[in-house]
This record gives C-alpha cells, structure tokens and sequence, in this order.
C-alpha cells in the first residue's frame, strides 16, 4: 500500500518535527484501519503529544487526499 506508507512516513517526520516521537505503526484487522503509538512520557506532556498527533494525522491526511477517522472502532465489532 504505497499511498498509505507515503502517508506514515510523512506523518512520522510531521510528529519528528514537534517532538513526537512514535514506536509503533501498523495496521489493524479492519480493512484501512492503522495504529500509531506514541511512547510514554509525564501525563501532562502526553496529553498535549495526544492531541498534536490527532491534529497532524489529520492535517497530513489531508495532504495525502486521505480521510483519518479518529474512532476506537469506526465499525461494529
């Protein structure tokens, strides 16, 4: 899947510049579906990384002609 690894490695080098650093990238069962996590750090400091990365994600998305939904589990099951 070439567009959606354009995607993750854009994404990555958005989080790098900010600071977030990310171990985790891979897709989930649903069909589209990719997981991202970032590594811990204090509570504080990961709340603001939390929110950063849902807003790059989607700001990358866009870039990428992609659409991020940031639900749990977007389809029953």
């Amino acid at each position: 899947k070439p567009r959606v690894a354009a995607f993750m490695k854009d994404l990555d080098q958005e989080l790098w510049k900010l600071g977030i650093l990310a171990k985790t990238e891979h897709n989930e069962a649903a069909p589209s579906q990719h997981e991202l996590a970032p590594i811990f750090t204090t509570a504080n400091i990961s709340a603001d990384h939390n929110q950063l990365t849902m807003e790059t994600m989607q700001k990358v998305a866009r870039r990428h002609n992609l659409v991020c939904l940031l639900h749990e589990k977007p389809f029953a099951g």
